[in-house]
């Protein structure tokens, strides 16, 4: 991949990220805490009903793609398998709709379960066409879809609620899903002519088998996933208050610039990874390339905390607690990002059934540090819960991908460790704000320095 490649995959999560940090004020403003943490809930089911429809299909889907020549062949295997899983997760919700709704809020609403499961259908369609954009390198066209979703997402929560004056849980999840929609509508013109939804080959059992063996052991690490991703806000539904979980949600949506490269780093570098094993690049350049995403991340973290009170203006009294609490949060996309790229060799060696063992320890954690510290801390316990636990997920995956492929370096990666906790500690200090801004301009420099010194590329 060119430099020109790599910013145009970054300009789609960049824009999209500044897009939500945009609608989060607006958010903020216009709905309040019980009903925000009401959105929080219907969006993370959203998201967890995802990860059930897919179970690791699209991943055997992108592990494949450069070694089949029938493109539509593969993807109509991969999406026949997940679209009978949606039918799954469909029932689930019919079946059980008194209870889940009840449970996410408070109430009967059917008119919610209804807007959760048409988002849920257009998200699978549009996580397949991105997955085609990314891997023939159409960085522009994934950036352009990755905005417009954000966009659209905006525009019509302003018209839903504000305008229309649709009530906020409604109004919101409306636009979720029409934004889908119209951006999973324009990406099936893009890609109809590599997939065709409708077309159905014959049946290949060999082809299907290669792709379940690949995806069944994720199948198991996804389910367990579920528990990484939504069992803070399921658990403060619980053990709380719906304000508390609101803050919450309002917290996770702060940690926006790590996200943005969270997703730029996976977007880049899953494709760049499969294609240095096929070239044999040497494992210096794997350690390297988690060397300068060690570093952007640090400074991004430090840079948010240093600005967290800018911050706190925007969000308005009812969410000021969010600010107290999203730096422990940010734990969560700087490790994942960087288990992504330490724990490389887990996918490249095709030994995907580790990641079962890796997100049981992380799941077991989660709970248990949840259980502990929620009842004692609320929204604060649940998000120190969450950073703890992703730097469990991040050494797991790290050792056991290092015990299955080339080792790779772990120095650079304790220190983010050590300087992360470090900060958190005394992240109440009055000196803190000032300690982060002078550690991250310095690390800028020497970062430059370096870079400016030594012949850095991005492609093998």
């Amino acid at each position: 991949m060119s430099l020109k490649t790599f910013v145009s995959y970054a300009v789609g999560p960049i824009g999209a990220s500044l897009l939500g940090l945009i609608t989060l004020p607006v958010l903020t403003r216009l709905i309040l805490p019980d009903t925000y943490a009401q959105i929080a809930l219907a969006q993370t089911t959203i998201q967890l009903l995802l990860f059930f429809a897919l179970s690791g299909f699209d991943q055997a889907f992108m592990r494949e793609y450069y070694e089949q020549d029938d493109k539509q062949k593969l993807f109509s295997h991969a999406y026949l398998s997940t679209t009978v899983l949606f039918c799954g997760a469909a029932a689930i919700l019919l079946l059980f709709r008194h209870d889940i709704s009840a449970f996410l809020f408070n109430a009967y609403r059917p008119d919610a379960l209804s807007l959760i499961a048409a988002t849920l259908l257009f998200t699978v369609l549009l996580r397949y066409q991105q997955l085609v954009m990314r891997l023939e390198n159409q960085a522009m066209s994934y950036s352009i879809a990755l905005f417009s979703q954000a966009l659209l997402n905006l525009l019509f929560i302003i018209i839903f609620v504000e305008i229309f004056k649709l009530e906020g849980l409604i109004g919101v999840l409306f636009a979720n899903c029409s934004s889908v929609f119209l951006v999973s509508f324009g990406c099936w013109i893009k890609t109809k002519n590599k997939i065709a939804i409708l077309h159905r080959p014959a049946f290949d059992y060999e082809l299907f088998t290669q792709l379940f063996r690949y995806a069944y052991p994720l199948l198991f690490s996804t389910l367990l996933m579920w528990v990484l991703y939504s069992a803070d806000q399921y658990m403060l539904r619980w053990l709380s208050a719906y304000e508390e979980l609101g803050v919450y949600a309002a917290a996770y949506k702060l940690c926006a610039a790590l996200t943005i490269l969270q997703v730029i780093v996976s977007t880049y570098w899953v494709p760049l990874s499969l294609q240095w094993h096929k070239e044999n690049v040497s494992i210096s350049q794997f350690n390297l390339a988690g060397k300068a995403a060690a570093a952007v991340l640090i400074v991004v973290f430090l840079l948010s905390i240093a600005l967290r009170e800018v911050v706190s203006l925007l969000l308005g009294a009812d969410f000021a607690l969010a600010v107290e609490i999203f730096p422990f949060l940010m734990l969560y996309p700087i490790f994942y990002t960087l288990s992504e790229i330490s724990g490389v060799g887990i996918n490249l060696s095709r030994k995907t059934s580790h990641m079962i063992y890796i997100t049981l320890i992380a799941a077991l954690a989660n709970i248990s540090i949840n259980f502990w510290l929620i009842p004692l801390h609320g929204a604060k316990g649940a998000a120190i819960a969450t950073g703890a636990t992703f730097i469990i997920y991040f050494y797991c995956r790290t050792i056991l991908a290092n015990q299955v492929w080339k080792k790779v370096t772990l120095s650079h990666y304790h220190l983010i460790v050590c300087l992360s906790i470090f900060v958190l500690f005394f992240i109440d200090a009055a000196w803190i704000e000032w300690f982060c801004a002078l550690l991250a301009i310095t690390l800028c420099v020497v970062l430059a320095v370096l870079f400016k010194s030594s012949k850095v590329k991005l492609t093998p």
